[in-house]
């Protein structure tokens, strides 16, 4: 028996009955509507914040420490306004005004959930709000502190102190590299081209690479994969922008996870949590979406398995493909990006490849459309696997097939696709 429909006015209801804080704003971040628990929670009435500018009501704390609290609020809302994916903050220091005009300190999760209009962009986001201050100084309270040892910290000096030399290098070497490719597309693109480094050899996997740039643009995405004693580890990436500049913190960006990963083997959590450190420690100026695996033999569970563990900075998920053909998007859970906030909670999750299977990487460009739902372009992407697997397109022409059926000679965003094969 179907559900009798609610109205419009009933919905309101409903909207206003809701126990935890929701605000509503648009494309230029002006604020629509919120619901009484909101109001409450910043001590304010609807009329004071409604057709406003979320920043203009919300202004930075001038006395807090640390980098500009509204500016990482305002990339996250942006990035849910931009890619129509749900972003996330937890425990994040944003102070309010009080009714004396002094700033009242606050720590909230925060959630940004874009609303898609008809034209297949985000054109509200529901902003949800948790006042998580308490809770957070109730449990520091508990924990007197964590000891570093000094081994410890030596190794974290000597790793900040080598990012810091390379990035210094790779600043030097990206100022003069747009200085002299200001006024040549061509060059940059060739440029962007050789910073991908070419696939090892790696005895227990088949590796496959395509890079595609855009028509008229140079952009940010690259892959790589570093073959360590214990393991190796995949990457995907791509730098938000389309210009010289994006190209330069893709070189960054790549060289400095490199780095992490020879320094110190570990999980792909572990390697994204360093790489937020260091990103935000060096003050790059970057935004990024990564995909990070570590690909493992498990003898123990079946000869010939192995167990990749990922973990995900706001990327697309990766495409699985059994060896009997069946096509699946692994569920991955999608991270904040890299440059937005330096202590993420990211969390790793594993995927068991038996021998003949293969995963599928790739950049945005490859399923995003600015006339659909991302959703559309990950179930065109997995038809477009099955007709190639169907059709018995090799491993080695996967990564251009799949690219030429998805966007043709003329992609509007460059993309990079990877696959990696536990070979039978």
């Amino acid at each position: 028996m179907s559900m009798p429909p609610i109205s419009p006015d009933r919905l309101a209801d409903v909207f206003d009955a809701t126990p935890v804080a929701l605000l509503v704003f648009d494309r230029d971040l002006t604020m629509v509507h919120a619901n009484p628990a909101y109001l409450q929670a910043v001590g304010m009435e609807l009329e004071d914040i409604a057709g406003r500018n979320v920043f203009d009501v919300f202004g930075d704390d001038p006395e807090a420490p640390g980098p500009s609290q509204a500016q990482s609020l305002k990339n996250v809302m942006m990035g849910a306004i931009e890619h129509g994916r749900t972003q996330r903050l937890q425990e994040y220091p944003y102070n309010i005004p009080n009714a004396s005009g002094a700033f009242d300190r606050r720590l909230w999760n925060v959630v940004e959930v874009p609303l898609m209009g008809a034209d297949g962009r985000a054109d509200l986001v529901v902003h949800y709000t948790e006042d998580v201050t308490e809770l957070v100084d109730a449990r520091a309270a508990r924990v007197l502190a964590d000891t570093i040892s000094e081994g410890l910290q030596l190794q974290v000096d000597e790793a900040q102190d080598a990012l810091r030399l390379r990035a210094a290098e790779l600043e030097t070497v990206n100022r003069q590299l747009a200085e002299a490719l200001a006024h040549d597309r061509s060059i940059a693109a060739t440029l962007q081209t050789a910073l991908l480094s070419a696939l090892p050899e790696v005895e227990h996997l088949g590796l496959v690479a395509s890079y595609r740039p855009a028509v008229d643009q140079v952009g940010g995405d690259w892959y790589d994969v570093i073959d360590l004693p214990t393991a190796t580890t995949i990457v995907i990436g791509d730098v938000l922008g389309h210009d010289t500049r994006a190209a330069a913190s893709m070189g960054q960006l790549k060289s400095m996870l490199r780095v992490l990963t020879w320094m110190e083997d570990t999980s792909p959590a572990s390697v994204l949590r360093r790489l937020d450190l260091a990103v935000l420690g060096l003050r790059l100026e970057v935004m990024a979406s990564a995909l990070v695996g570590r690909v493992t033999r498990v003898p123990e569970v079946s000869p010939g398995m192995l167990a990749m563990s990922w973990s995900s900075a706001g990327h697309p998920p990766p495409l699985l493909i059994h060896p009997g053909g069946e096509v699946e998007l692994i569920e991955v859970p999608d991270g904040l990006l890299l440059g937005v906030q330096h202590r993420v909670g990211r969390t790793d999750t594993t995927t068991l490849l038996e021998p003949g299977a293969r995963v599928l990487l790739y950049t945005d460009g490859l399923v995003e459309r600015r006339d659909e739902p991302l959703d559309a372009g990950l179930a065109r992407l997995t038809q477009v696997v099955g007709d190639c697997l169907r059709e018995q397109v090799s491993t080695a022409d996967l990564t251009e097939a799949v690219i030429d059926r998805m966007v043709g000679s003329a992609a509007d965003d460059d993309i990079a696709v990877l696959v990696v094969e536990n070979p039978a």
